[in-house]
């Protein structure tokens, strides 16, 4: 049995833990896991790879290219939750580059929906003849559901459409200052991501609202077309990797969450964690969500 005495603060030396050292300490259970994950994992990324492979027959060509990167979601998510259940330590960098494929997904989607509609000005004609508002009441404040809706213009449409994209330009900025941070290590505080992760709310927290504005927007003018659950589902993976976060944070701030002697420091079990939870509910979430992406879309 391992040495339940260890001191945690001991383990957090930086150094990489892979399968040896989670072996060390949790013997065969990591290869149930190991086991599961890859019963999960490979159905998932054959049936993605049938679905890019008939693209051609299932899309028109101006659809092609944003319908891709949307249906590589799923799979390579779970390549990187897969990387980071083999070795934990890589952990920090696969939660940055998730949600990155995150964002590219949402970001993509946004093309992809204004292309099946005709494009945007096509798209503000509909809201115009359904009489659609812009809904400014959507989640995180719902307390503008008082305000008149205001009208749909191009103008407003465009901003809308392009402020998502500042989530991937703050999830790669936050992944360059942890790779910085990586190569100069230093046990104990890390004031340059603390500074960075608060500079995020604000953005992500306008990324977020600018795209769901967007996905109530597109749900309720192109209700004929499936394609607009996809968008939805994206944004409940981007949801369940901050949710995911809080709740990490509650159980290392309550000290329910400890390390696991003799080679499983805190920042590993917690990143080993959370990414089995992501894997399982990408698999979950994807199959349906791949079935989507393999229909006829014109």
């Amino acid at each position: 049995m391992a040495d339940m005495t260890v001191n945690c603060t001991a383990l957090e030396d930086g150094s990489l833990i892979g399968p040896k050292q989670v072996y060390e300490s949790i013997y065969h259970w990591n290869t149930a896991v190991y086991v599961i994950l890859a019963l999960h994992a490979i159905p998932l990324w054959i049936i993605s790879s049938m679905i890019i492979s008939k693209l051609k027959s299932t899309c028109e060509s101006e659809l092609r290219v944003p319908l891709l990167f949307v249906t590589l979601v799923p799979p390579t998510l779970l390549i990187f939750f897969s990387i980071g259940i083999i070795i934990p330590s890589t952990g920090p960098f696969i939660q940055l580059l998730g949600d990155m494929t995150i964002c590219i997904g949402m970001v993509e989607f946004v093309l992809l929906t204004t292309r099946l509609a005709g494009g945007s000005k096509i798209l503000v004609q509909r809201c115009t003849d359904s009489k659609t508002g812009l809904p400014i009441a959507a989640p995180p404040f719902v307390c503008l559901a008082v305000v008149k809706q205001p009208i749909v213009t191009l103008r407003k449409l465009n901003i809308i459409q392009l402020l998502p994209v500042t989530l991937i330009f703050l999830k790669s900025a936050l992944l360059i200052i942890k790779i910085f941070e990586s190569a100069t290590y230093e046990p104990g505080e890390e004031p340059l991501s603390v500074i960075a992760r608060y500079l995020s709310i604000p953005i992500g927290l306008v990324g977020v609202y600018t795209y769901t504005i967007y996905l109530i927007l597109v749900a309720q003018v192109m209700k004929e077309s499936p394609t607009r659950t996809l968008g939805f589902v994206l944004l409940g993976f981007f949801v369940l990797s901050d949710a995911t976060e809080l709740f990490f944070l509650f159980l290392k701030g309550t000290k329910m969450l400890t390390c696991v002697p003799p080679a499983l420091p805190l920042s590993s079990v917690e990143h080993l964690l959370k990414n089995c939870i992501k894997g399982f509910l990408t698999f979950a979430a994807g199959m349906p969500y791949l079935k989507i992406c393999s229909g006829k879309i014109n």
